[in-house]
């Protein structure tokens, strides 16, 4: 073959488009889930309780909200507790998610209230390359008014387990800006976290993601009151590989067809 036509395979060669292909996990669904809880610790104490969980095996986007009130009269004082929960879910696609959840409570002119929520999201895939899990965090609790007992007790949890139900790793986020350290603790502060849980993903393994939170407190006295906002961004990556556009790939072909054909005609003429 001439250096003329080794010219024109190195050219069309050089002409084609490589694009990466991102590895994509395969997503099973997902679950969402908030739990609200309001207790007044009266002379007949039955907490009220509300759950909402739904589920996509899609990924389409989900919204659930949960309320408990609970009334009473404790030392002759009457009054409520009050706990509401809210999450939002949504998916760009099976490696990149995001959710958050917002949970507030309150319990007003009591001697003995207790409010709490429960929260959680459960996302299952199997990861079709050796890659990353990433999510990242940011949660933020303020309050105001008196505590009972120990500070707000909880805070947030990631785990990601195998599906042998083994536990793969785990982070565990406390959230409480009042340390657990004092009895009759005044409200009046704020705490946050931020950061990114990350861990390995190997293929042809199937995960189960679950991030969860179970956060309370109990008042006494005047009004009491907190609320916490948590958002998480949730991201896989995988090895990635150039791949030729087909389309290119085609031109190549018909391209060094031509040519061997001239090259055979070129050798039947001589």
């Amino acid at each position: 073959m001439k250096s003329g036509t080794l010219a024109i395979v190195y050219g069309l060669v050089s002409a084609i488009s490589w694009s990466a292909v991102q590895a994509m996990p395969i997503a099973s669904g997902y679950e969402l889930s908030v739990f609200a809880r309001a207790l007044v610790e009266d002379a007949a104490p039955l907490a009220v309780e509300q759950t909402d969980t739904k589920t996509s095996a899609a990924l389409a986007p989900l919204g659930v909200t949960a309320t408990a009130n609970d009334t009473g009269t404790v030392g002759g004082i009457a009054g409520t507790a009050t706990a509401d929960a809210t999450g939002q879910a949504s998916w760009t696609d099976a490696a990149h998610g995001s959710v958050s959840f917002l949970s507030s409570w309150q319990v007003t002119t009591l001697n003995n209230g207790a409010v709490g929520a429960n929260n959680y999201l459960l996302y299952e895939f199997t990861a079709d390359a050796d890659g990353l899990l990433e999510v990242g965090y940011d949660i933020n609790v303020t309050g105001s008014g008196y505590l009972k007992m120990f500070g707000m007790n909880g805070g947030y949890r990631i785990l990601l387990f195998d599906s042998s139900s083994k536990l793969v790793d785990a982070a565990y986020i406390p959230i409480d800006p009042w340390g657990g350290t004092c009895p009759n603790c005044v409200l009046a502060d704020s705490a946050s976290a931020m950061g990114t849980f990350s861990e390995s993903l190997v293929s042809g393994t199937s995960y189960r993601l679950r991030i969860d939170s179970g956060v309370g407190f109990a008042g006494f006295g005047s009004t009491s009151a907190a609320s916490m906002a948590a958002a998480f961004d949730i991201s896989i990556s995988g090895a990635s590989a150039p791949v030729p556009e087909p389309s290119l790939l085609l031109l190549v072909g018909l391209a060094m067809a031509s040519i061997v054909a001239v090259h055979r005609s070129r050798i039947g003429n001589g």
